[in-house]
């Protein structure tokens, strides 16, 4: 079975995510061509199998990342070391990705981080 995720569901999940647990606005950009991530760069991303079948991937740059670790763990910025952004970002990912799980058809499974 083939199923369409629309932009919006995208914009909505992420939106939902960023604003409810960091109290931080999106601003939507338009899609590039081609997706990279630099050594600047953190990539957290989430498996989706069953009818529908895919990858969550959330890519963020590394100062972005370094605020919303901050922020999810309650702690100043400059305690945040790398290893708790991989853990931060893996959980972003973890999240966004259960909000499109929700509009996916079922059966749908999540991997892990």
């Amino acid at each position: 079975m083939r199923a369409k995720i629309e932009e919006r569901h995208l914009i909505e999940a992420t939106s939902r995510f960023w604003e409810q647990m960091l109290a931080m606005k999106v601003e939507p950009e338009p899609i590039k061509q081609k997706f990279c991530v630099g050594h600047q760069h953190l990539l957290g991303s989430i498996h989706l199998k069953g009818a529908w079948r895919g990858r969550v991937e959330i890519r963020i740059a590394d100062n972005l990342a370094r605020v919303a670790t901050a922020a999810m763990m309650m702690q100043p910025i400059e305690t945040v070391a790398e290893a708790d952004m991989m853990d931060a970002i893996s959980e972003v990912a973890n999240m966004i990705a259960g909000v499109i799980k929700s509009s996916l058809p079922q059966p749908c499974e999540m991997g892990l981080p």
